[in-house]
């Protein structure tokens, strides 16, 4: 979001080591500078969520493979940025357990 002209980060809390732990290896890839890192938002994760205050994986809803991507916060974030091709996000899913959620009417999941 923007606050007059600076932008506001949006924090989640994570768990520390296993949100964070890997962040001390991206010094030893990281060659690009920092002005030549491209303004784009990058997210990876798995296709689960909490649907009606109860945690679920994609798979145990039954509805349409669309239907029940929508119900999931994430994957209808997912499955929108791919649909509209939004050039300034590099969405997708690491892993997804229901073989149908993989490709949503034409839209690559992964």
């Amino acid at each position: 979001t923007e606050h007059g002209r600076n932008p506001v980060p949006i924090l989640i809390p994570l768990e520390g080591a296993k949100h964070y732990g890997p962040l001390a290896d991206v010094a030893k890839y990281d060659t690009i500078p920092w002005n030549q890192k491209q303004n784009i938002a990058i997210w990876r994760g798995d296709m689960s969520g909490i649907v009606d205050g109860k945690f679920h994986y994609n798979h145990d809803l039954k509805n349409t493979p669309l239907l029940t991507c929508l119900i999931f916060p994430r994957c209808r974030m997912v499955y929108k940025a791919l649909k509209k091709n939004l050039s300034l996000a590099d969405v997708g899913f690491a892993s997804c357990y229901n073989e149908e959620l993989r490709q949503i009417e034409g839209v690559n999941m992964m």
